[in-house]
């Protein structure tokens, strides 16, 4: 019974998860390596970006187009993995899948086709995961290493989601890298430098393409999260780490805790406020350069004036003093009584 309610959790918790891209003309191609950048990823720009278009009604605009375009165009593979990525977008991600069937059978070595046919049944849910995993392998032989190896970490996301089906307590003992959970369980208070000599060196690239994917997968987000971590990265470690907590994985409880201690330690490593604090200090400094001298004039003027003070006092009491001393009566009588 739990097994088909986690099923149904993350059927529904995929199929609004991977809205994000797929290979078509419209987002991912099948030439650049390096597609998604990591600040614009963790700052959501992608997600507002397809916000924008979706709120717009761009991809409705584009598939009517297209729909106008199927009769004539059946039998072009790239026009169908359009036409599918638009069925997908605009919410018919089943009818998509059938669009993706179709030209993959008009080119079963399409590396896109095979790519987003596989996310396609990965989305529809558990049943059709094994599905999904044939056509990833598949694709990863066919372009090996292609963008950062991102599609060989979405086959370990495949095995990963199918080791949940079969038990619903594997996230709880397994990171989505299994290599990497004995160094998580080792973990100590941050920061940590996780040892990642197994994974592959372009591993936080791939990670990026990947999410850029299905940029709601927690479990996805935290071994980014360790890795960037691992390279002295304390801010967008913080910000993978707090993907991970919002949109939930197996170690959330784990994380939760340990990401308290993690955000005090990077808000003290944070550059914005370094940086901030050091454009403050050379304000107060140039402040100083400007109005220094001018102060330490005014008070060397006030402290003279209080001495020039002080010395009129003490002069103008001494005359008075003078005044003050007397003849002795004695000596006025006897110079009365000289002749």
């Amino acid at each position: 019974m739990l097994q088909k309610v986690w099923a149904i959790c993350f059927f529904f918790f995929f199929y609004g998860a991977a809205h994000a891209c797929l290979y078509s003309s419209y987002h991912f191609n099948t030439t650049s390596n390096s597609q998604t950048d990591l600040e614009d990823l963790l700052l959501d720009r992608y997600a507002e970006e397809e916000k924008s278009r979706g709120g717009s009604n761009f991809y409705a605009r584009e598939l009517k187009q297209l729909e106008k375009e199927s009769s004539q165009r059946r039998k072009d593979p790239t026009f169908l993995r359009d036409y599918g990525y638009l069925l997908h977008v605009t919410g018919n991600t089943p009818q998509a899948v059938r669009v993706w069937e179709e030209a993959l059978a008009l080119a079963p070595n399409d590396y896109a086709l095979l790519c987003n046919l596989a996310t396609g049944y990965q989305i529809l849910g558990v049943a059709n995961y094994e599905k999904a995993k044939s056509l990833l392998e598949r694709a990863t032989r066919l372009k090996p290493g292609f963008r950062h190896h991102a599609e060989e970490f979405h086959l370990r996301l495949l095995n990963h989601l199918i080791a949940q089906s079969r038990d619903w307590q594997y996230i709880k003992r397994e990171l989505l890298f299994p290599e990497l959970t004995k160094e998580w369980r080792n973990r100590k208070d941050p920061p940590n430098k996780f040892r990642v000599e197994s994974m592959p060196p372009d591993a936080i690239s791939g990670l990026t393409e990947l999410l850029r994917q299905f940029p709601r997968q927690g479990d996805t987000w935290m071994v980014l999260g360790m890795l960037l971590e691992s390279k002295g990265k304390w801010r967008e470690a913080r910000l993978a780490y707090q993907k991970a907590l919002k949109f939930g994985c197996g170690m959330s409880e784990e994380l939760h805790a340990y990401f308290e201690k993690y955000r005090a330690f990077a808000e003290k490593k944070n550059p914005v406020r370094y940086v901030g604090w050091l454009f403050l200090s050379a304000f107060v400094l140039m402040i100083l350069a400007l109005v220094g001298p001018r102060v330490i004039a005014t008070i060397r003027a006030v402290v003279e004036d209080i001495q020039e003070v002080r010395r009129r006092t003490t002069n103008s009491r001494v005359p008075t003093a003078s005044k003050d001393v007397s003849v002795p009566p004695a000596s006025k009588s006897r110079r009365g009584n000289e002749p």
